[in-house]
C-alpha cells in the first residue's frame, strides 16, 4: 500500500500515474517510486494512450510537453528533458511536427527539436492530411497571419496565401489549440488554382 501524500494522485494509464506535490506535476509508477520528478508546472501527454511493448509500457503520444516556469519544452517518459525547454508555448507532436510559440509567433519543429517552420504566424493548426498519391501522403495546415487564413505544405510553403476572411466562408467547425483564441480549421475536398473547394 502506497504512504505517500500527494496533494493529487490520478489513476494508472500503463504503468504511469500523475501527482501532484506542493502545486508540481510528477509521476510515479506501480511502487510508488518516482519515474518523472514532481517539478513541472504543466504536463501535456495527451490522450494518455499507451501500448504494451516488449515486456513494457510505452506512451503513443511521446515525448510529453512539459513547462517549468514560463518556458516548455520535451521529455520523454523516464523525465529526460529530450527537447530543452526554450519556447513560450508548445504542443504535441502530430505527423512528426509540433506547434510551438516564440515571441508570440507560432511555427513547427520536428522529432529532433528542430525549427522546419519559422515562427511568423499569429496562429496555426495541425497538419491534416489531404491526399495520396502512390505510397505518399500529403499534408497541409491552416495558418494565420495579418488577420487572414492561409494553408501551408509540410516545408512551409504555401498552397493558398492567408486571403481568406473568416465571414466569406462556412466553416465545418471550431477549434482552439494554439491559443486562447479560436482558429477555424476548414476540411476541403481539394486545392486547385489557388482556390479553396469547402465541405460545408
Amino acid at each position: 500500500m502506497l504512504t505517500l501524500s500527494y496533494e493529487y494522485a490520478g489513476p494508472f494509464y500503463g504503468d504511469r500515474a500523475c501527482v501532484i506535490k506542493n502545486k508540481k506535476i510528477g509521476y510515479i509508477d506501480f511502487d510508488g517510486s518516482k519515474v518523472i520528478d514532481i517539478i513541472w508546472d504543466e504536463v501535456n501527454c495527451g490522450k494518455q494512450s499507451w501500448k504494451h511493448e516488449n515486456g513494457r509500457y510505452i506512451s503513443q503520444s511521446e515525448p510529453w510537453a512539459v513547462r517549468k516556469d514560463e518556458k516548455w519544452g520535451y521529455i520523454n517518459r523516464d523525465g529526460k528533458i529530450i527537447i530543452p525547454l526554450q519556447f513560450d508555448h508548445a504542443s504535441l507532436f502530430d505527423n512528426n511536427r509540433a506547434r510551438i510559440k516564440i515571441d508570440n509567433k507560432w511555427g513547427y519543429i520536428n522529432i529532433s527539436g528542430d525549427l522546419v517552420i519559422e515562427p511568423v504566424y499569429d496562429d496555426i493548426g495541425i497538419f491534416k492530411c489531404i491526399g495520396k498519391k502512390g505510397n505518399k501522403s500529403y499534408y497541409s495546415a491552416l495558418v494565420k497571419k495579418y488577420g487572414k487564413f492561409g494553408f501551408i505544405n509540410e516545408d512551409g510553403k504555401y498552397i493558398t496565401k492567408p486571403l481568406i476572411s473568416i465571414s466569406n466562408y462556412k466553416f465545418s467547425f471550431i477549434y482552439s489549440h494554439t491559443s486562447n483564441i479560436s482558429i477555424l480549421y476548414i476540411y476541403f475536398h481539394a486545392i486547385k488554382y489557388n482556390k479553396v473547394i469547402i465541405s460545408v
